[in-house]
């Protein structure tokens, strides 16, 4: 229980510092739309997808996994 605590605390850390240094690169005063924030949260959704595809493939772990 303690490995799955502290990976969801490691990879939402990680997580929440790109998304602020990729809004500090693309957000501009000036548009309403948050583009950094965008950016990184479809980036992150592929990420994860990709990682969802891979352990599916390469491990004989429960889906709920």
């Amino acid at each position: 229980m303690i490995n799955i605590i502290f990976a969801v605390f490691i990879g939402g850390g990680l997580g929440s510092v790109l998304r602020w240094l990729i809004s500090l690169r693309l957000n501009n005063a000036s548009t309403p739309l948050a583009v950094g924030t965008l950016t990184a949260n479809c980036v992150g959704a592929f990420i994860i997808g990709l990682g969802l595809a891979y352990f599916n493939k390469a491990t004989h772990l429960d889906p709920v996994w």
